[in-house]
């Protein structure tokens, strides 16, 4: 492309082209470099700027909403994770089929891995007293499912002499019997010995929910603690996004009812959300204000921990002069536009611009509504 532009720049400056106009004499073309005017304008002939891929847009009055952009990060929501711990210390043995892989789809009530407690003397000792409790309780729940079950029988069978309302509790005590008499089998199961042995049987960690595993901690054989996270499950696209507000932002935060997001790692990808609502108070570490919102589309390329910024919104869209932000060049701090004068005339303008929305960003002074900006090839075209 550069020889290229060469040639055609060498062949239009030795006079390869003539410019015709009001029946004068033609003299050779003007060269077709770059010039800067006294004036500070530019000029590059037209094939010039088609090599150098300049376009351009006219600058109009847009509908845009003014937003406060602040920092955020995406979260679970309180039912799209869940985390799976040992309630006994014991070492980790893997599910029936194998052992479990960061990914790995899981459904809920499926069986992680199973914990093989291991105690010592003293616990022992307490573990026989406790079996030998949850097996009086079962004994006296199956007692009391069994008088329940006479109790009924016998007014099925004076029906029409007892009252209606009697047989009816009668039948409502024999349900909450055999509830009782299963809580209590389902605790005593928990005591049972593995054969041969004075432990707990294997106590199974299930899923609480279904999702993707998120983080799987020890490997199987470890030894475990209760306070150990082993499983922790992530249901895809179940996120909100928590942002922080600064104190000069507050009074913004307080009136914001809709936000945009958007992600570093997905540029120029943008998600609607509302305000579910704002912490009452300050984060005494930080000195920010935790803001909740809820994505109007959750998507699952959305993931938990992901640094996200947000623009806050406290009123709907205004008309306002814009153009697009790949339109503006920076420099010191200064915000500049190359103005597309004519042809093949150019300037480069000193404006202040404004907030930005989406892809457009305001411009509050030194633009014309009607003229027209280079928002493609303005830094070849400057030479830079």
């Amino acid at each position: 492309m550069r020889l290229e532009l060469a040639l055609v720049l060498a062949s239009l400056g030795s006079g390869g082209l003539a410019l015709a106009h009001g029946g004068d004499d033609h003299a050779a073309p003007p060269s077709a470099r770059l010039q800067v005017s006294d004036r500070g304008s530019l000029r590059l002939a037209k094939e010039a700027q088609f090599l150098l891929g300049v376009r351009t847009e006219v600058a109009v009055m847009r509908p845009l909403i003014e937003r406060w952009v602040v920092p955020g990060r995406v979260i679970s929501t309180p039912g799209g994770y869940a985390r799976v711990t040992s309630p006994v210390p014991g070492r980790l043995l893997p599910a029936k089929g194998g052992g479990k892989h960061l990914g790995q789809k899981v459904e809920a009530g499926e069986i992680l891995a199973y914990v093989d407690p291991r105690l010592s003397g003293p616990e022992a000792a307490l573990l026989s007293t406790d079996r030998i409790k949850a097996d009086s309780a079962v004994r006296g729940a199956e007692a009391a499912r069994r008088q329940a079950e006479r109790n009924l029988a016998r007014l099925e069978s004076l029906e029409g002499v007892v009252a209606a309302k009697d047989v009816e509790a009668a039948r409502l005590a024999l349900t909450l019997a055999i509830q009782a008499e299963g809580r209590a089998q389902a605790e005593a199961g928990i005591f049972r010995a593995a054969p041969g042995t004075n432990n707990l049987a294997r106590f199974p960690l299930v899923a609480p929910i279904a999702g993707l595993l998120a983080n799987i901690a020890p490997p199987a054989y470890a030894q475990v603690t209760p306070e150990q996270p082993l499983f922790e499950i992530q249901q895809p696209g179940h996120v909100w996004i928590e942002a922080r507000a600064y104190a000069a932002d507050l009074p913004v935060a307080e009136r914001a009812t809709l936000a945009q997001v958007e992600l570093p790692a997905y540029p120029g990808k943008r998600w609607q959300a509302k305000v579910l609502g704002l912490s009452p108070q300050l984060d005494e570490r930080t000195g920010t204000l935790s803001l909740l919102l809820d994505l109007e589309d959750p998507d699952p390329a959305l993931r938990p921990g992901a640094y996200a910024e947000v623009g806050l919104a406290t009123q709907g869209p205004t008309p306002i002069l814009a153009v697009p932000e790949r339109a503006i060049l920076r420099k010191e701090g200064q915000a500049r536009l190359v103005i597309h004068t004519g042809p093949e005339t150019f300037e480069l303008r000193s404006v202040v611009v404004g907030y930005r929305d989406g892809a457009y960003r305001a411009v509050l002074s030194g633009l014309e509504s009607g003229e027209r900006v280079v928002i493609a090839g303005a830094q070849a075209l400057l030479g830079r």
